[in-house]
């Protein structure tokens, strides 16, 4: 704790905190975003699904770290790879799981909203959507953890600035306090977007009620 604290007193770890939050932020709103209206849009369409399921697989199974250094070298040490990196992750982790929940709703409760004559905006809100909504949340959160892990990833291969390059530095000068007090900043850092988004949660609920 006292390298931690030591940490907190060095306006260095700011910025690095700072970068390396931007990063994950960004890469979790773009590719969570992203990802449900993919997961939406596949989930009504089969043709879509089947068209698309082969390429969307190939692009799921390269491996992230091996896409921080060809994003790099594409846009440079900075804050586009680390977000890139982090969207990628969270995109295809939302899409599936997004896809997955629209489509385990109940026959009998489909059959149900068509007697009752619901055009699709009204069973997309009153049934779809609170249906699926916990499902979609228990990803986006854990989502928030891996948006950070790929921002340090990036960071990590290479970066002016942020917390995987900062424990890159106390990993290589064997200050092994200080790089157990980076990777204490990061659990920090995935908790406060994942309390973040339990917020976000209950204000759609309410709003839905």
């Amino acid at each position: 704790m006292d390298a931690f604290r030591s940490q907190l007193t060095d306006s260095v770890f700011w910025v690095d905190l700072r970068a390396t939050f931007s990063g994950a932020m960004a890469g979790l709103l773009a590719g969570g975003v992203a990802g449900i209206l993919a997961g939406l849009v596949f989930s009504r369409s089969e043709v879509l699904d089947r068209a698309a399921a082969p390429y969307l697989t190939l692009m799921n199974s390269l491996p992230r770290p091996a896409l921080a250094p060809i994003f790099i070298l594409w846009f440079g040490l900075g804050f586009t790879p680390k977000a890139l990196v982090a969207a990628s992750v969270v995109f295809f982790l939302l899409m599936t799981t997004t896809m997955a929940a629209l489509k385990s709703i109940d026959h009998d409760v489909q059959l149900l909203t068509q007697s009752m004559s619901m055009n699709a905006r009204q069973r997309f809100f009153k049934v779809e959507l609170p249906h699926a909504l916990p499902t979609i949340v228990g990803a986006l959160r854990l989502g928030a953890v891996y948006s950070v892990l790929g921002a340090v990833v990036s960071e990590m291969v290479g970066a002016y600035e942020g917390l995987g390059q900062r424990l890159v530095v106390t990993t290589n000068n064997f200050q092994v306090a200080e790089s157990f007090a980076v990777l204490l900043a990061m659990g920090i850092m995935s908790m406060v977007l994942d309390y973040s988004i339990l917020g976000l949660q209950r204000l759609m609920r309410s709003r839905i009620r």
